[in-house]
C-alpha cells in the first residue's frame, strides 16, 4: 500500500508527519476491513512512501519516528535531461522509497496466529446482522483451541480478551493488522455483549448502514453506533480505545439519551 510524495522540499515537517500518519492509519484500517487485501491471508503487508525527489533530512527524521525504514530503489525509465542532453548519456533518477511493515497476528505469537487461522477458516462474510451471533461461536471455538480461553458475550469476557490482545500487542514494537475475519468475529462478540445488556437494541441488516447497531438501554433512548469501527480502532490504538470502555460508554449514552416519541 503506497503513497507518493510530490515536491517534498515544500513540505513542513509537522504537516508532513501528520499527513503520513493519517495515510498509514487509513492503510491499516482498510487492511482490516477490506477482504480483498489480505488474500492470501498470510501475506506480508506494509505502508510505503515514495518520492521522486531527494527528501530533506528533517522529513527523513519524521519518517524514522513513524517507524519507516529506507529501501534502495531505482526509478523505472525516468531520465534526467538538460539542454546539453544530446551530448550526454541519459541518467536514471533514483526513487526515495520508505517502508513500514505491519505486524500480523503470527508475528506476535504462535497462539495468536493460530487463533487467526482458525477464525479465517470458519468466519462467514456478511453484514453485522448476519454474522454477529456466528462470530461469537467462531471466536469462542478458536479461543478455546488456541488460547485455552472460554469466551461468551459478557462484559467480563470482552475485558479478558482485550487484556490478552494488549499483552500480545506489547510483545513487539509496530503496527498490528488482524485479518478482517477476526475483526468481524470480535465485532460479533462486542455486539452480542451489548445486545445482552440492552435487549431492546437492534442491528440493521442494511449493508450500507454506517452505524448498524442501535443501542437502547432499559428506560433509555436510542444511540446509533458502529462496533466494527471501534474494534479496528482498538487494534490500532490499544489501551486508548478499549472495547470495555466503548461498551460502558454507549450504554451510558443510551441511558442519558432522550427517548424517541
Amino acid at each position: 500500500m503506497t503513497a507518493t510524495l510530490e515536491e517534498p522540499h515544500r513540505e513542513e515537517v509537522e504537516s508532513f508527519a501528520n499527513t503520513v500518519a493519517a495515510r498509514v492509519y487509513a492503510h491499516q484500517y482498510q487492511a482490516m476491513t477490506d477482504t480483498a487485501i489480505l488474500d492470501p491471508p498470510n501475506m506480508a503487508l506494509a505502508s510505503c512512501v515514495v518520492s521522486r525527489d531527494p527528501l530533506p533530512a528533517p522529513l527523513k527524521d519524521a519518517l524514522i519516528s513513524l517507524g519507516f525504514v529506507p529501501i534502495d530503489t531505482a526509478a523505472g525509465g525516468t531520465e534526467e535531461r538538460s539542454m546539453f542532453s544530446r551530448f550526454q548519456k541519459p541518467r536514471r533518477t533514483k526513487l526515495e522509497k520508505w517502508r513500514a511493515m505491519f505486524l500480523r497476528a503470527g508475528d506476535l505469537s504462535e497462539r495468536l496466529g493460530t487463533l487467526e487461522e482458525l477464525v479465517i477458516e470458519e468466519m462467514p462474510e456478511g453484514s453485522l446482522a448476519e454474522t454477529s451471533k456466528e462470530g461469537v461461536e467462531v471466536l469462542a471455538a478458536a479461543a478455546r483451541t488456541s488460547l485455552r480461553m472460554l469466551l461468551a458475550p459478557t462484559f467480563e469476557c470482552v475485558t479478558q480478551l482485550e487484556r490478552l490482545l494488549l499483552q500480545e500487542r506489547a510483545a513487539k514494537k509496530g503496527r498490528l493488522v488482524l485479518h478482517p475475519a477476526v475483526i468481524r468475529a470480535i465485532t460479533g462478540l462486542v455486539t452480542e455483549t451489548i445486545l445482552r445488556a440492552a435487549p431492546s437494541s437492534t442491528v440493521s441488516d442494511d449493508p450500507d448502514d454506517e452505524s448498524p447497531l442501535q443501542v437502547e438501554a432499559p428506560r433509555g433512548g436510542v444511540v446509533r453506533t458502529d462496533p466494527e469501527f471501534r474494534v479496528v480502532n482498538f487494534v490500532i490504538k490499544g489501551s486508548k480505545e478499549l472495547l470495555s470502555s466503548y461498551i460502558e460508554s454507549v450504554l451510558r449514552q443510551s441511558l442519558t439519551a432522550a427517548r424517541q416519541p
